[in-house]
């Protein structure tokens, strides 16, 4: 990967789409989900946020649930647009 990404045919996932995917994935409602916060710090793009967004991840994976995200942290994924034949 860090060749890629040297190369420029790599770009890190951004936080944000991140929390997105997770949030879709729990709404779907389909088995459980868990993102993994291992070195979550280096997606982060907003400092002043970061903490925030990784306690809401953490309880994302506790509870099972959706939580609205930070008002930095706009979603970048229409769940109501989603083709259901791809998911």
């Amino acid at each position: 990967m860090d060749a890629l990404l040297e190369s420029g045919e790599f770009t890190p996932p951004a936080l944000d789409h991140f929390e997105d995917c997770v949030d879709w994935s729990i709404q779907l409602g389909r088995g459980r989900v868990f993102a993994d916060l291992w070195e979550l710090e280096r997606f982060a793009g907003c400092p002043n946020c970061f903490a925030e967004r990784r306690l809401r991840l953490d309880r994302t994976n506790r509870e099972q649930k959706f939580f609205h995200e930070c008002n930095a942290a706009a979603l970048t994924i229409d769940f109501m647009s989603v083709d259901s034949r791809f998911v």
